[in-house]
């Protein structure tokens, strides 16, 4: 008969696969619902915790509770920087001093004298501004009038 292989019991092939397919299916039926259950209880635990990304790295900023938690998180960071804490404490110090100083002369300011102080104002805000854009040249694209000019 030569190499190749053969059944010498055809029929009961038959009968053994036809029987076969109904287990396999009722195995088939059955693993999947296991793996439901275990996807269901994985999402269950995972899915509250919003520093985890439930849809992976290239997918996460489709995610919006996970990209509210990082921005939560950033500004968060940001905002208790300890330098921007102090800075925001002495201009709140330079404010408190001025409308105490307002406060306690109990003079009406004269209006050409409050022109002055605004136009030595304006001239060393100006000043401070261009040291910085010329220490900076990348903040000069987000000026506001580069932006709208977009």
């Amino acid at each position: 008969h030569g190499q190749t292989m053969a059944l010498k019991n055809l029929r009961s092939f038959f009968v053994f696969s036809y029987f076969n397919f109904f287990f396999d299916c009722f195995l088939g039926i059955i693993s999947c619902g296991l793996r439901v259950t275990q996807a269901t209880i994985a999402a269950i635990v995972f899915l509250p915790r919003l520093d985890y990304c439930i849809f992976g790295r290239t997918l996460e900023k489709l995610d919006s509770g996970f990209i509210s938690y990082v921005s939560f998180i950033h500004m968060e960071c940001l905002h208790t920087h300890p330098v921007l804490v102090y800075y925001c404490s002495l201009v709140n110090d330079k404010v408190d001093r001025r409308n105490e100083y307002s406060r306690s002369n109990k003079r009406e300011i004269r209006h050409t004298e409050m022109y002055a102080y605004t136009r030595r104002q304006r001239a060393m805000f100006r000043w401070y501004l261009a040291y910085t854009l010329i220490r900076n040249t990348h903040l000069v694209q987000l000026r506001k009038y580069q932006v709208l000019n977009l």
